[in-house]
């Protein structure tokens, strides 16, 4: 297949041997390839399922930048705006997306965010109450992340726990995927915790959320979101 990509840039190369990898942002169902533009610096293309900036500042909706549609169905009255972002406020808060945005088999979820305390809250849940045949995905902040796929008839979760505090009042990027490399969840590209499990989770009766889940009767996440991604495979 031939790809046209056009990329405005300034480039600065120093005398040296450089080895780059750049993600970019494309269409859901297009295939990752990879440009060379020098033999030592390629660039990926993978692509992306959902982008989320959660700069809109106003109103109850984020919308998708990715071109494919996936904007909020509904947010809850206890989310405010705050600058670049969205705060849950902890509480019950969520925001509401589809239940068929990402695929179960493999995937990435990619999230900026900053926590105000180590309260236990959802920070992304795709869940269902009682572990009923659908299985569970979440991301949580307890003092540290818990990245966990409950799969389906398994009452016991299989979790990529962080080894390190979450940092307090600063912006992380928190990443984490699941698929056929198993479980893996990183700060700012560090890899902080993994689990070996390589399996998916089926189709599940609850939404897609930012903040609340509905298994246990948890909390949202205490600080902002700025930024979400979801990428429809494996992006490390």
């Amino acid at each position: 297949m031939k790809h046209v990509l056009f990329i405005s840039f300034i480039l600065i190369v120093a005398p040296m041997a450089l080895s780059q990898t750049m993600y970019v942002h494309t269409k859901n169902g297009q295939t990752p390839f990879t440009i060379s533009l020098i033999d030592s610096i390629t660039f990926s293309i993978i692509p992306t399922l959902a982008h989320w900036p959660c700069d809109e500042g106003v109103g109850t909706i984020l919308h998708d930048h990715s071109g494919n549609g996936f904007n909020s169905d509904s947010m809850s009255a206890g989310v405010s705006w705050v600058a670049g972002g969205i705060n849950l406020n902890g509480g019950y808060n969520s925001v509401f997306f589809s239940d068929s945005i990402f695929r179960l088999s493999e995937g990435t979820w990619q999230v900026t965010i900053n926590a105000d305390s180590g309260k236990k809250g959802w920070i992304l849940a795709k869940d269902n109450f009682g572990f009923n045949d659908d299985g569970m995905l979440t991301l949580e902040e307890d003092g540290y992340l818990y990245f966990t796929i409950h799969p389906k008839d398994s009452a016991y979760a299989k979790s990529a726990v962080a080894n390190k505090l979450t940092p307090r009042g600063v912006d992380i990027v928190v990443t984490a995927q699941w698929g056929a490399s198993g479980m893996k969840l990183f700060i700012n590209n560090e890899l902080v915790g993994s689990d070996p499990y390589t399996g998916p989770i089926l189709s599940l009766g609850r939404p897609f959320c930012l903040g609340y889940g509905y298994t246990f009767g948890g909390a949202s996440f205490d600080g902002v979101i700025k930024d979400v991604v979801i990428y429809n495979q494996s992006i490390k």
